[in-house]
């Protein structure tokens, strides 16, 4: 029973370590540091592709929304929503 729980607590942490990416932007969209940055991406596997989160850090409101194809983000797959910081 101990080592079912070991594998399982260890499978467990590898699928869920691959399901998301996060990353810090400067004001240019470059990667940078948490401490330069002015955006934060959160983005996740889902079952119909990536869905990647962009926000304002300030406020932690959502900037950006878009289902992609691949975890790189460059082929979209559907429409993406965007928003104003106010």
């Amino acid at each position: 029973m101990k080592n079912f729980l070991i594998h399982a607590l260890l499978l467990s942490s590898f699928s869920t370590f691959a399901q998301k990416k996060e990353a810090y932007y400067d004001y240019n969209w470059k990667p940078c540091q948490p401490e330069a940055a002015r955006f934060f991406s959160l983005t996740e596997k889902t079952d119909s592709g990536w869905l990647r989160k962009d926000y304002f850090l300030g406020t932690m409101q959502l900037q950006m929304q878009a289902l992609y194809e691949d975890s790189d983000c460059k082929i979209r797959n559907g429409s993406g929503y965007y928003f104003h910081a106010n």
